[in-house]
């Protein structure tokens, strides 16, 4: 494999990871669809489970591959002034990014099924007033 096809492979490989990274904060932040964050919790817990077994993740390896440069140095380089993009830290890095985002897709989860549960209670509260009131008209 030549040189620019390496590039050019590293560069999809990394603008590929990049759009996986900003798609998930955006389901996350806008989505209220209860099965789809379940799911997105069991992929990340999936992800993260691999990222334990392999001690890197996937995409990264292949990032790596192709390129000396990948996803989670352009994070770390962007947001951590003593980054030097090395195995240790950027693996560091990645583990944090992940339970960020598991932690993050919890936190949405509770509180989709929180207010779930205060809609339930308030439309059973309703439903109790309606009929104290048809009670009270009868009597």
């Amino acid at each position: 494999m030549n040189f620019l096809s390496k590039i050019f492979n590293g560069m999809g490989l990394l603008g590929f990871h990049g759009f996986l990274f900003l798609f998930t904060l955006g389901l996350i932040s806008t989505s209220k669809d209860l099965a789809l964050l379940i799911t997105l919790f069991v992929l990340l817990l999936g992800t993260y489970s691999m990222h334990l077994k392999y001690k890197d993740c996937i995409l990264s390896a292949w990032e790596k591959k192709y390129w000396e440069f990948h996803m989670v140095n352009v994070i770390g380089l962007l947001f951590i002034p003593c980054y030097d993009g090395s195995d240790k830290e950027s693996s560091v890095l990645a583990t944090t990014l992940l339970l960020m985002l598991f932690f993050v897709v919890i936190i949405k989860i509770l509180i989709i099924l929180i207010t779930m549960l205060m809609d339930k209670i308030s439309k059973n509260n309703k439903k109790r007033k309606k009929r104290k009131r048809y009670l009270d008209r009868r009597y």
